[in-house]
Protein backbone atom coordinates (compact mmCIF):
# COMPACT_ATOMS: atom_id res chain seq x y z
CA UNK A 1 0.00 0.00 0.00
CA UNK A 2 2.89 2.35 1.29
CA UNK A 3 5.71 2.55 -0.69
CA UNK A 4 8.83 1.10 1.15
CA UNK A 5 6.85 0.43 4.18
CA UNK A 6 9.26 -1.26 6.56
CA UNK A 7 11.80 1.71 6.63
CA UNK A 8 11.12 3.90 9.70
CA UNK A 9 9.92 7.49 7.67
CA UNK A 10 7.38 9.66 10.05
CA UNK A 11 6.99 12.36 7.72
CA UNK A 12 5.13 10.08 5.34
CA UNK A 13 2.34 11.42 6.70
CA UNK A 14 3.12 14.94 6.12
CA UNK A 15 2.30 17.28 3.37
CA UNK A 16 2.78 17.14 0.42
CA UNK A 17 3.10 13.08 1.02
CA UNK A 18 0.11 12.19 2.56
CA UNK A 19 0.81 8.66 2.17
CA UNK A 20 -2.25 8.26 4.89
CA UNK A 21 -4.43 9.73 2.71
CA UNK A 22 -3.73 7.49 -0.71
CA UNK A 23 -6.31 4.88 0.39
CA UNK A 24 -9.58 4.75 2.36
CA UNK A 25 -8.88 2.31 5.25
CA UNK A 26 -5.13 2.79 5.12
CA UNK A 27 -4.62 3.64 8.99
CA UNK A 28 -8.00 1.46 10.17
CA UNK A 29 -6.78 -1.53 12.18
CA UNK A 30 -7.34 -4.74 10.28
CA UNK A 31 -8.35 -3.01 7.23
CA UNK A 32 -12.17 -2.01 6.75
CA UNK A 33 -14.42 -2.69 3.54
CA UNK A 34 -15.22 -6.16 1.86
CA UNK A 35 -11.64 -6.81 2.42
CA UNK A 36 -11.36 -6.84 6.24
CA UNK A 37 -8.12 -8.62 7.62
CA UNK A 38 -8.62 -12.18 7.95
CA UNK A 39 -7.15 -12.33 11.65
CA UNK A 40 -9.54 -9.31 13.21
CA UNK A 41 -11.92 -11.34 14.91
CA UNK A 42 -9.71 -14.05 16.50
CA UNK A 43 -7.45 -11.02 17.38
CA UNK A 44 -10.33 -9.43 18.99
CA UNK A 45 -11.33 -12.48 21.06
CA UNK A 46 -7.81 -14.08 21.76
CA UNK A 47 -7.65 -11.60 25.26
CA UNK A 48 -11.14 -12.68 26.13
CA UNK A 49 -10.45 -16.06 26.27
CA UNK A 50 -6.91 -15.83 27.76
CA UNK A 51 -9.55 -14.30 30.75
CA UNK A 52 -11.80 -16.80 30.57
CA UNK A 53 -9.07 -19.06 31.40
CA UNK A 54 -7.18 -17.11 34.24
CA UNK A 55 -10.35 -17.00 35.93
CA UNK A 56 -11.07 -20.73 35.77
CA UNK A 57 -7.28 -21.41 36.95
CA UNK A 58 -6.71 -18.71 39.58
CA UNK A 59 -9.13 -16.39 42.42
CA UNK A 60 -8.50 -12.51 42.16
CA UNK A 61 -8.49 -11.27 45.61
CA UNK A 62 -7.42 -7.45 47.16
CA UNK A 63 -4.57 -7.60 49.25
CA UNK A 64 -6.52 -4.91 51.74
CA UNK A 65 -9.87 -4.60 51.58
CA UNK A 66 -11.65 -3.03 48.42
CA UNK A 67 -10.09 0.48 47.06
CA UNK A 68 -11.84 3.59 46.97
CA UNK A 69 -13.09 4.30 43.76
CA UNK A 70 -11.73 7.71 42.15
CA UNK A 71 -14.60 9.46 40.69
CA UNK A 72 -12.55 12.48 39.59
CA UNK A 73 -10.70 10.71 36.82
CA UNK A 74 -12.32 9.63 32.65
CA UNK A 75 -12.58 6.18 33.93
CA UNK A 76 -13.53 5.49 37.51
CA UNK A 77 -10.69 2.93 39.10
CA UNK A 78 -8.94 3.27 42.44
CA UNK A 79 -7.52 6.19 44.24
CA UNK A 80 -4.49 4.30 44.97
CA UNK A 81 -2.90 0.95 42.54
CA UNK A 82 -4.49 -1.54 42.81
CA UNK A 83 -2.56 -4.71 44.64
CA UNK A 84 -4.37 -8.15 43.93
CA UNK A 85 -3.49 -11.82 45.50
CA UNK A 86 -3.54 -14.75 43.24
CA UNK A 87 -4.21 -17.96 44.63
CA UNK A 88 -4.46 -21.02 42.39
CA UNK A 89 -7.19 -23.61 42.29
CA UNK A 90 -6.19 -26.82 42.75
CA UNK A 91 -7.96 -28.10 39.71
CA UNK A 92 -9.32 -26.18 36.87
CA UNK A 93 -13.11 -26.34 36.84
CA UNK A 94 -13.75 -26.19 32.99
CA UNK A 95 -10.52 -25.83 30.92
CA UNK A 96 -7.84 -28.60 31.36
Amino acid sequence: MMPDSERFFPDRFAPPDGEDRQHHYGLIDFGGGKHAHIGKNFARMQPMAIRAVLLDRFDFLPCAGFPRPNYGSWVTGAESPDRIRCRRHSEPSVFR
